[in-house]
């Protein structure tokens, strides 16, 4: 129907839920943008942390973000820490810290390895 032959109390009802579906988008459009605010602090966050943060998808355990320590401790880029699984590291990646660790004192002789004992769960050094 056209505007010229409708009623006014139709043209009235049509600016009503005009009205009512411009104020519905313009609350969401102000929750779109909180989001996005919350997504920056938090990204912000988790970039900065001085630890490196790893998440991982629940269901498949691959790892689907890392930040610039996560980097830094493994050694490699975002890139190919990103789809890794996340048990592809853990146990290397811990004993590399350990040892990264251990540098120091096995140069003065404060230290020696005299065992080293890996299982899949975990990773011990006998000192």
């Amino acid at each position: 129907m056209k505007d010229e032959d409708k009623t006014k109390d139709q043209l009235i009802n049509e600016l009503i839920l005009l009205r009512q579906r411009i104020t519905e988008l313009e609350r969401l459009e102000n929750g779109r943008k909180q989001a996005e605010e919350w997504e920056s602090k938090y990204r912000h966050l988790f970039e900065n942390l001085n630890n490196a943060a790893f998440l991982a998808d629940a269901e498949t355990g691959h790892i689907i973000e890392t930040n610039n320590q996560g980097e830094v401790l493994l050694g490699r880029t975002r890139e190919e820490i990103i789809s890794m699984h996340q048990a592809s590291f853990t146990l290397r990646e811990r004993l590399r810290s350990i040892a990264r660790g251990s540098q120091p004192m096995l140069r003065r002789g404060a230290l020696r390895i005299m065992k080293v004992r890996l299982s899949e769960r975990m990773a011990a050094l006998s000192w």
